[in-house]
């Protein structure tokens, strides 16, 4: 009867576990997710608000949207930390594709430039936590790795014989 009792505390310990867990996974995705929109947040701001300025046709509007879309991509690759760039041909053939694309919106290049800095800054205040949570969460893995280990060799020689 001692030992039911045991395994069903086990178990529930276990499941409480894996819960937690998950909603670690869940918390570290939204602040991908946050850390994303907080890089792009004040340019996109910007631009929006100067949208007319910039957009003085259907052809300005159409490059901008595209030429926007792949900064995104960009900027969201950077993010994941998949931005990796082998040549100096596919940088600048990437530059000048996006120089064209953006040419209305590179006169204000400075002001963008400082509105990319302060998004950069604010992403890096939301790395920290981001941080800390998946070093927590690796650290919780390799802690319920080891712990079933041990149970399975207590397991093997103390219950078995």
């Amino acid at each position: 009867m001692n030992n039911t009792v045991e395994i069903i505390k086990s178990d529930e310990k276990a499941a409480k576990k894996e819960r937690s867990v998950k909603k670690k996974k869940r918390v570290i995705a939204f602040l991908y997710i946050l850390s994303f929109l907080v890089s792009v947040a004040p340019i996109c701001a910007y631009v929006l608000v100067n949208k007319d300025r910039y957009v003085t046709g259907i052809s300005d509007g159409v490059k901008l949207c595209a030429g926007g879309i792949i900064a995104l991509i960009l900027v969201g690759m950077k993010t994941l930390g998949k931005l990796k760039i082998s040549s100096r041909a596919t940088f600048f053939a990437l530059c000048g594709l996006l120089g064209y694309l953006l040419e209305p919106i590179i006169c204000d290049i400075c002001v963008l430039c400082m509105l990319a800095l302060l998004g950069e800054v604010a992403d890096f205040i939301v790395g920290i936590p981001k941080k800390r949570l998946k070093e927590s969460l690796s650290s919780d893995i390799a802690a319920e790795k080891t712990a079933a280990k041990i149970e399975e060799v207590i397991s093997k020689y103390y219950r078995g014989s």
